[in-house]
């Protein structure tokens, strides 16, 4: 009789150490499912605010047939996004400011979504009457 008992409790601390593996492995699983849940939303935000840097690139180039000879200076304007995008705490703002060197001019673009931030900067030419972009560059 004794060595079924010993039995029994060898099966029992065995079948204790298994659960508790199976619950090791089971929180390891469900840290790396929300730690590439969060990879994926913040993938997905930096892809929108991509998006939003393009939307104020063809905004720039559409006001910028508009300008003439001369950008205007120092001039600063927010881009209409649609009620999905502001309803989610999008927001695209430009800003024109005249540049060092002759004829070229330097527009800011930033774009923010909910606590993500993107800027960049494009540097125009005037050439055969109308505006270029020559130069775009992101900012860290």
């Amino acid at each position: 009789m004794t060595r079924l008992r010993r039995r029994g409790g060898f099966a029992a601390v065995t079948s204790i150490f298994l659960l508790g593996l199976a619950a090791m492995a089971l929180t390891a699983l469900a840290s790396l499912t929300t730690l590439e849940a969060r990879r994926t939303r913040a993938d997905a935000q930096q892809a929108q605010l991509r998006q939003l840097l393009l939307a104020g690139t063809a905004d720039i180039r559409a006001r910028s047939a508009h300008w003439g000879d001369a950008a205007p200076k120092d001039e600063k304007w927010e881009v209409a996004l649609p009620s999905d995008l502001s309803g989610d705490g999008a927001s695209l703002n430009c800003h024109a400011a005249a540049a060092a060197s002759g004829g070229e001019e330097r527009v800011t673009i930033e774009a923010a979504l909910d606590r993500a931030h993107a800027s960049q900067i494009l540097a125009l030419r005037r050439d055969n009457d109308q505006w270029r972009v020559e130069s775009a560059a992101l900012q860290p």
